[in-house]
């Protein structure tokens, strides 16, 4: 007995034989003789990408017309048909039949570092694997099972996932970090809320990886550094002296700081805020303050004025003909005020003085 097996270009029909395989069979139109034979057929659809074999596929390896791929625990396979990415391939066995394109793998050992990836070398978004540059500006770390191994040249790196390498990015530029105020008591007890700020930079990566804790040790370095500054000082310098206080703050900040790859470049007060009854208070004592110092000033002053009347005076008395002057002067200043004089009196008066203009 004879079996006609058709097989359209977009398939692959394998034919088992009671239970045996017969043969593979490509595009066309097939007559196969089986006798009397149980015959079964398993059909398989074409596909660009090479297929996952399942547990139950009994299709033989070794079939000309079938590549079979295996990928160890330790690999992961890039899988190229006719140029173009078709997948990768994790663990476990594949298969590709021909007529689907030309295919290229590319096996990448999970075991091996990290290289920089050449400038052709595109690969598109794909879950299982992360690319990372590393440009100017920036460190990159790479680490085994999280601990820091070494730092990364500028490029590009590509990591597997399921590797036990992978790549920290630490960028070098200035961070600035704003920390939450503190209650505090100054060195005469007064309560204050002190905002503090701080920038720092990394300047040891690989130090900075491995100390993950290192922001918080940061925090921690410039709470303690802030309680110090504020108890040693007493309200009046805390207010008004800040370029001081953050100058001492930066120092504290920089000795209390464990070694954790950062450098801290500025410490800054940035607020001192007072409770509404410390703020009367204080406010009350600035004025108090400025109207004594006005006070002070204004007696000053006039203290200066008398002193100069009196030195007039002295001057005056010792030289008559000084005084006379200052009298005309007077006088003149005076006449050139007045418009008209009115004078009441006798008329023995006014012939005086028809008398005197004559």
């Amino acid at each position: 007995m004879f079996t006609i097996v058709t097989v359209p270009r977009i398939q692959r029909v394998a034919l088992f034989r009671d239970g045996a395989f017969a043969g593979l069979f490509g595009p066309g139109r097939h007559t196969v003789y089986t006798g009397f034979a149980m015959v079964e057929r398993v059909v398989y659809k074409l596909s660009a990408a090479p297929q996952v074999v399942t547990a139950g596929d009994e299709l033989p390896e070794g079939i000309e017309g079938v590549s079979d791929i295996l990928v160890a625990p330790n690999e992961r396979v890039l899988a190229y048909v006719s140029g173009v990415f078709a997948g990768l391939l994790g663990p476990g066995r594949y298969r590709h039949f021909d007529g689907a394109g030309q295919l290229e793998l590319v096996r990448a050992d999970l075991r091996d570092e990290p290289v920089p990836l050449a400038a052709n070398d595109v690969l598109p978004a794909t879950a299982g694997v992360t690319e990372f540059a590393v440009g100017e500006g920036q460190a990159a770390v790479l680490t085994r099972l999280t601990q820091p191994v070494r730092l990364l040249a500028p490029g590009r790196y590509r990591v597997f996932h399921g590797s036990p390498y992978a790549v920290r990015i630490v960028p070098l530029a200035l961070h600035t970090l704003e920390l939450a105020p503190q209650d505090l008591l100054t060195r005469d007890q007064v309560p204050v809320r002190v905002k503090p700020g701080v920038s720092y930079r990394f300047v040891d990566p690989l130090r900075a990886v491995f100390e993950s804790d290192h922001l918080n040790l940061l925090h921690a370095a410039v709470h303690a550094a802030l309680r110090e500054v504020v108890a040693g000082r007493e309200l009046d310098t805390l207010v008004t002296d800040r370029d001081a206080l953050s100058a001492e703050l930066l120092a504290l900040v920089a000795k209390k700081l464990p070694a954790v790859g950062l450098a801290v470049e500025t410490a800054v007060v940035r607020d001192v805020i007072l409770a509404g009854e410390v703020k009367d208070l204080f406010n009350r004592v600035t004025l108090a303050r400025k109207e004594a110092e006005a006070l002070s000033i204004k007696r000053r002053e006039e203290t200066a004025s008398t002193r100069q009347l009196l030195n007039t005076a002295k001057l005056l008395q010792e030289n008559p003909v000084l005084m006379r002057l200052k009298e005309l002067e007077q006088l003149a200043e005076l006449a050139g005020k007045v418009e008209r004089i009115t004078l009441v009196g006798s008329t023995d008066l006014v012939q005086a003085i028809a008398l005197a203009r004559e």
